[in-house]
């Protein structure tokens, strides 16, 4: 700690962790501290802080939740940065839930139609790939999905290379649960543990890029359950990726690819 009788210029604050102020008529520089995990928890001070560490932790759950479903589907599409934004995304929904901050729901339905639209890779949007409209639905208490599209043409598709000859489109299903915070554990827990991260992937065939399609479904199930519970989210997503022919084999761009979501049930 650095004291000091006389300056030009009395600066009171923090600046790049030196913080200045003056006690007992004398000017005072020290560096700041970090407060302790402890202070965090019981210090009042430490309120606003605590309840957005907790709720931060709540965003992490709800994030994983959304991405467990569709792993392996997801790393195909995603960017490298896509579980942070998404997490940021979450800690935003939460914000928008009932309770008092640190103790609020982690629900989609917070705002049902705020994930519709969210890309895995920034650079490549969905809509910029694909503009082809989809009818998506629900079916047989909930435990079934099908996306249409009555008609893909040339038209429908944006900007894709120029060697590309086909393309194929995949559908996701990740069913999320809503997480609340538990008292007796001091952290958020998943309503619906048995169903919450449940996913499914479908891929449809190889189509190509220069003809007309109609009447394209893409069904997605989860036939181990009866129904799935009005609480929990069935989040939908679509992408897209393209590949040339050669012989019998088609060769990927695997770095072009885009996907989305396009429907919160």
């Amino acid at each position: 700690m650095s004291r000091f009788k006389t300056t030009i210029l009395r600066i009171k604050g923090t600046i790049k962790g030196i913080t200045y102020y003056t006690l007992g008529g004398v000017y005072i520089s020290r560096r700041s501290s970090a407060p302790t995990s402890t202070q965090i928890k019981n210090d009042p001070r430490y309120a606003n802080v605590l309840a957005n560490n907790q709720e931060f932790g709540g965003a992490s759950l709800l994030s994983k939740a959304i991405c467990s479903g569709l792993e392996d589907t997801f790393k195909d599409f995603k960017e490298p940065h896509f579980t942070s934004c998404l997490t940021g995304f979450c800690r935003k929904l939460i914000q928008k839930g009932p309770g008092v901050p640190g103790k609020r729901q982690a629900d989609l339905y917070n705002a049902p139609n705020a994930l519709v639209g969210f890309q895995l890779n920034r650079k490549h949007q969905f809509r910029e790939r694909y503009m082809a409209r989809e009818i998506v639905d629900s079916y047989h208490s909930r435990t079934l999905v099908k996306i249409r599209i009555l008609e893909s043409n040339p038209s429908h598709l944006g900007s894709y290379p120029s060697s590309a000859t086909h393309f194929r489109l995949t559908a996701g299903l990740s069913l999320v649960s809503p997480y609340v915070w538990s008292p007796e554990h001091s952290q958020y827990e998943a309503t619906y543990t048995r169903i919450n991260t449940f996913g499914t992937t479908v891929t449809s065939s190889f189509m190509a890029c220069k003809l007309s399609h109609t009447e394209l479904l893409l069904s997605l199930s989860a036939p181990i359950y009866t129904e799935v519970p009005e609480g929990v989210a069935l989040t939908v997503w679509l992408g897209i990726r393209f590949y040339r022919k050669e012989a019998e084999t088609y060769i990927s761009f695997p770095k072009l690819g885009a996907m989305a979501c396009i429907a919160v049930f």
